[in-house]
């Protein structure tokens, strides 16, 4: 479902060229993330990045893929159950990574 995977100036391996700006972005700003973490309860899904106490998804193929938007909905689902501080991305986001992820940040 994945475009080729790139690498980020961390090392950290990124599904798409979007997550590599988004890695990219918060290694620039010295922003402590793990990435590819697993659900609680789904260990087959994980999240992008969790910049501590946030989990940060990039869902850059919503709308165009049926089973894409399933799973983006299980793990919405996940972090409501769980009580997860999820920031969803889109590709509109990209461009205003400082204004979505500010509560990163404070």
């Amino acid at each position: 479902m994945f475009a080729r995977k790139h690498v980020a100036k961390d090392g950290h391996t990124c599904d798409s060229l979007a997550e590599k700006i988004i890695d990219d972005w918060l290694f620039r700003r010295h922003i402590e993330h793990r990435r590819a973490i697993k659900y609680p309860g789904n260990p087959s899904l994980t999240v992008d990045f969790i910049v501590g106490s946030y989990w940060i998804e990039f869902f850059g193929l919503y709308g165009e893929h049926t089973r894409y938007d399933e799973l983006r909905r299980e793990k919405l689902q996940l972090a409501k159950q769980h009580k997860l501080h999820l920031i969803e991305l889109y590709p509109k986001d990209i461009s205003r990574l400082a204004v979505k992820l500010k509560s990163i940040m404070l």
